[in-house]
This record gives C-alpha cells, structure tokens and sequence, in this order.
C-alpha cells in the first residue's frame, strides 16, 4: 500500500507533510473514483445518445422528448433513486460490518420496495399527457412526450433494479462492472437507435423504443456479469423472509433520502415545464443544456460516491476515525 500511495503523492514537500492514514484513504477514493466516473458518464450519454438522434427528427420531437424526460425524473427516477439511496447506507455499513449475508437480505427488501414503488410511478406516468396539458404545455408536444413515457413504463422496473445494482458492488469496493456494462451498453443503445431510426424508419415509436430499451441493456448487461463472476457468491443466500421484516425502519432512511434527491433534481427539471410554456425551440434548446449539464456534474458526483461508500464502510467496521479521515 504504501508503495502505491508513494507513486500517487510523487511530490516529496506533499508526501512529508500528509499523514500516513490520509494518503492511504486519499489512494483508496482516488482509485475507485475513475471507474465510477467513467461508469457515471457512460450512463448519461445513454439519454444524450437518444437526444442525438431523436434531434434528426425534428423540434417538436426533441421537445417532446425532453418534456418526457423531465416527466419521468420529477415524478418517477428522482423519488425512486432517492428511496434507492437508503441501500448505500445499509449496504455499506453491513458490509464494512463483515456481515456479509445481511447484504443481500438488505438488498433483497430494496428489491421489493422499489418494485412495490413502480406501481403509482405507472399510475403517474400513464396520465402524463392530461397533466401536462393542465400546465399550459403545447399539445402537440404533450402528445410526443405520452409516446415516450408510455414507451418507458417497462425501463421504470430496470431503472430501479440498475441502480440498486450499482449500490450493491460499489459498496463493496467492486467498481469496474458496472463500467464494462455501461460501456457494452451505449454500444447496444448506438446501434438500436440507428437500427430503428435509419434502417427501419420508425420514426418517434423507434426513437421511444430504443429509449426504454437502453435502460433495459445496462440493467440486464450488469446482472449478467455479477452472474457470470459470480460477484454474488459471498453475500447472496437466496431469497429470505428477512427481507420482509423491519421495513419501517428502511423507510426512515429512504423516505428523507427520497425528498432530498427531489429537491435536488426538481431545480433542474421544473426549467423544462417552462420553457415548453414558451415554445417547442426554447425547451429543445433546454433539454440539449440539461443533457451537457449532467455530463459534467458526473465529476464531482464520482468523487462523492467513492467516499460515501468508503465512509459507511469505516462506520460499519466500528473505524469512526478513518470514517472522519
């Protein structure tokens, strides 16, 4: 380790003067940080590879895409990512605990309460158009937007079960997975959109499709690995009752978790239901700013999530000291 953390802190004058303990922690989220940046940053050119190519058709389906989009993060991903968050809690602290099967017990009742979740998230997005029209928005882009988020209603599921994916391998430090799956992904998404947008001409409905199924691609590509590593082996014993118990206490996480990621993403997203009040050019123009926007908030977002998990696996392990480091 300490060979490693040399070659990190090159600079004599800075490794003379940093703690021992500092430089090591430093070295630990340092190197879990690229791969969970690139990991992040593949993940959000899924969207901006669909708004590429759904921009070729036009303004109306741009905006209307956008429209669907900030649609589906303020009533469905932001809520649902939120509730997600309390799995990275609990994960990471049980696992920096070395209780392992309770791992996948915690995993197993994230599972059920986010599939339980998909069902008023359904009942939301299915009624999106009429809502959206109550908001002053053009009805001809409402009417685009329904296409995309009615479309998307089968990815909310794989939504929810990627991100708990992510939770589950990057609290234990296994980050490089969800790399290669994202990067197979983006591949599939490329080829999907040009395959149904150019080859077979499917216009709106293509673009929709392969929106829904690149959600789909890095849900299934991530599970078939930790499948294939058999990355599970150690904290997976089946599916257990004790998933069932104590969800009250999960919710007392989720729940503060879930309005504060709404309250995060809500500032972006409520920009997009105005400017479709002005015009389909002025909410295009806005979705293609979200899309740039998101891309480079991934930086410090990669940052954040290597000492998050580094945190409550110190915490868990009863380490509040390096936990402060």
């Amino acid at each position: 380790m300490e060979v490693s953390c040399d070659r990190l802190f090159f600079c004599s004058w800075v490794h003379r003067r940093i703690p021992v303990a500092l430089k090591e922690e430093l070295y630990h989220i340092l190197r879990m940080t690229g791969p969970l940046l690139m990991s992040r940053i593949l993940n959000c050119l899924l969207p901006f590879v669909v708004t590429m190519f759904c921009g070729r058709l036009g303004n109306d389906v741009m905006a209307g895409y956008g429209l669907a989009s900030a649609t589906i993060n303020v009533t469905t991903a932001a809520t649902g990512y939120g509730l997600g968050l309390a799995c990275d809690t609990l994960v990471s602290q049980t696992y920096g605990g070395k209780n392992l099967l309770q791992v996948g017990v915690i995993l197993q009742k994230s599972i059920l309460i986010l599939m339980l979740f998909c069902l008023p998230c359904w009942g939301l997005l299915i009624n999106a158009q009429a809502v959206l029209l109550c908001l002053g928005q053009d009805p001809e882009v409402a009417r685009i937007a329904q296409l995309y988020i009615t479309a998307f209603l089968p990815a909310v599921p794989a939504m929810f079960l990627h991100q708990l994916q992510v939770s589950y391998l990057q609290n234990q430090g296994i980050i490089l997975p969800q790399m290669y799956s994202a990067a197979v992904a983006n591949l599939a998404n490329g080829v999907t959109n040009y395959i149904f947008l150019y080859w077979l001409d499917w216009g709106v409905g293509g673009s929709a499709a392969a929106n829904t199924l690149s959600q789909i691609y890095i849900c299934v590509f991530l599970f078939a690995y930790i499948w294939w590593k058999k990355l599970h082996v150690t904290t997976w014993a089946g599916w257990s009752v004790e998933s069932l118990q104590e969800w009250g206490s999960y919710m007392k996480l989720a729940i503060p978790s879930s309005l504060m990621k709404c309250f995060e993403w809500w500032v972006y997203e409520f920009g997009g239901f105005f400017a479709g009040m002005l015009s389909e050019d002025e909410l295009a123009a806005q979705h293609a700013v979200i899309m740039v926007t998101l891309i480079t908030y991934m930086f410090p977002f990669g940052i954040q999530a290597a000492a998050c998990a580094r945190v409550g696996n110190a915490l868990g392990a009863g380490d509040s000291a390096r936990a402060i480091l």
